[in-house]
């Protein structure tokens, strides 16, 4: 199983725990839980800390809630996807990524939860030449149009529930 969490913007007191960036953009994430793997899916920059082994490691869900200031309302939850190319895709990218504070889009939280969901369907998002022409061409237009905001995401993916029946 597969679940999407979407936190929308915080537009409430200045007194809010949430960081300025989550204010004006939200946030996302994907928790993979299947029989070929598992993985937490977050591009969330990890609170600042002085633990040198805590600038390799990635986000779990519990940061993301505790950096949320609390679960959201605004899930999703899919099944019958490719879980196994989900967590081998979202391996091989988040390498790649340096979440950074000061650096960061909440763009890339929406961008990056759209692409492991489009892999987990079947499209060719990963760099893989081992693929004809027509499955890489379809995986590149795929690539160029994902979701850029929460409102794009949480309407592809209730799109997905309710028409593709992901």
């Amino acid at each position: 199983m597969v679940t999407l969490r979407i936190w929308f913007p915080s537009y409430g007191s200045a007194t809010s725990k949430l960081a300025d960036w989550e204010k004006f953009g939200g946030s996302s994430c994907l928790t993979i839980d299947g029989v070929w793997g598992h993985a937490h899916v977050s591009t969330r920059p990890l609170p600042a800390t002085k633990n040198a082994s805590d600038y390799a490691r990635l986000n779990t869900l519990t940061d993301d809630i505790s950096a949320a200031g609390g679960d959201t309302e605004h899930q999703w939850l899919f099944r019958h996807l490719d879980e196994c190319r989900m967590v081998r895709y979202w391996g091989t990218v988040a390498g790649s990524l340096a979440p950074d504070p000061e650096g960061y889009s909440a763009e890339t939280s929406f961008r990056m939860c759209d692409m492991v969901l489009a892999a987990g369907r079947g499209i060719a998002v990963e760099s893989n030449p081992g693929l004809g022409l027509a499955a890489r061409a379809q995986g590149f237009v795929a690539a160029a149009g994902m979701a850029s905001s929460y409102v794009d995401l949480a309407g592809r993916a209730s799109q997905y529930l309710e028409v593709e029946h992901w």
